[in-house]
């Protein structure tokens, strides 16, 4: 038995409704992301400060990605770490129902551009994802035993406290814009999102999944231990530069992506398989993009170019990152 296989307690696996609510209805937010992009047209998506470019990905990262993590954690959280989770139907029922109002409340916000959706909203998925983070927090926080796993799913629950309270952050400026600005704070909700939620997530379950299901050797023992944290450093330094030195800041933003470049190539290394299926193309179209980000963004930054172009170009490459990922993990 593998140490990946021994970790795991796969009688304590939850109902499978838990998840189930979760993955039926993910596909139904990418399905209106799409509907509402051909509805708009071309012209509304032409700027990423455009209504229905915010609505379009608010459906896509909340809908969407986070429909399926959470549905995901709540499902693994108790085989992973060990620990079950009390009144699971419950929890994901009332989860589940908040953050599928909270999405369509901010969404409608969005189109509509009214503070008083954006406060309905702003409630909604605070008790959605607040709830989410308190819940898994408690059973982390009870785990026995404290395994790389454990820690990545820490610091991404971690970095999913800090992007709700940017979200929130974000609400109160349509309220009163002097309380910050909104594209800087823009740009973090962006990236602890993006690269701290949902990319520390995914590196911690994959130090599981991979061996067991694809049958590979088990991730170098340093590897698993430091890369959570030095990208949390790398995060939590970006943030802090991010207001007053931009140029240095997107320069350690490269830093933070090849960190998950270096991961993707580790896990596609293990394979060692001459057969490569769906889910392998998949893998290497989203590590790809990384490659390619990086010379562009360095010229951006490293150039006279506008700032703005190094956000297009990060954010932009990222979400095609884990979009291929995700898409790969399925």
């Amino acid at each position: 038995m593998t140490p990946s296989v021994a970790l795991l307690s796969l009688e304590q696996t939850p109902p499978i409704t838990v998840p189930l609510r979760f993955f039926l209805t993910a596909p139904l937010f990418a399905l209106a992301a799409v509907l509402l992009a051909l509805w708009l047209g071309p012209e509304a998506m032409s700027s990423r400060w455009q209504p229905g470019v915010l609505a379009f990905t608010h459906l896509f990262t909340l809908g969407y990605l986070s429909m399926v993590m959470f549905g995901a954690m709540l499902q693994m959280l108790p085989v992973l770490v060990g620990v079950q989770l009390r009144r699971p139907l419950i929890v994901a029922r009332v989860i589940h129902g908040l953050l599928v109002v909270g999405t369509l409340l901010l969404v409608t916000a969005f189109l509509l551009n009214t503070a008083i959706w954006f406060v309905g909203a702003g409630l909604v998925l605070a008790l959605a994802i607040g709830g989410f983070v308190v819940v898994v927090g408690l059973a982390l926080w009870r785990a026995g035993s404290v395994h790389e796993t454990v820690v990545a799913m820490r610091l991404a629950l971690l970095a999913l406290a800090i992007t709700l309270i940017l979200g929130l952050w974000l609400v109160l400026t349509h309220l009163d814009s002097s309380l910050g600005s909104r594209m800087l704070l823009v740009d973090l909700h962006l990236g602890w999102g993006l690269l701290g939620w949902m990319g520390l997530l995914v590196v911690g379950v994959a130090y599981q999944v991979v061996p067991m299901f694809q049958i590979t050797a088990e991730y170098h023992p340093q590897l698993r231990r430091w890369l959570p944290w030095v990208a949390v450093i790398l995060l939590a330094t970006w943030s802090l530069l991010f207001s007053q030195a931009v140029e240095l800041a997107w320069l350690l933003a490269l830093g933070l992506a090849m960190v998950f470049v270096v991961f993707a190539l580790v896990t596609l290394r293990l394979q060692r398989r001459r057969y490569v299926g769906c889910r392998m193309l998949l893998w290497i179209s989203g590590i790809w993009v990384w490659p390619v980000c990086w010379p562009l963004l360095a010229c951006g930054c490293c150039s006279n170019f506008h700032l703005d172009y190094c956000r297009h170009i990060y954010f932009s490459f990222g979400g095609g990152y884990w979009w291929w990922l995700v898409l790969g993990c399925r």
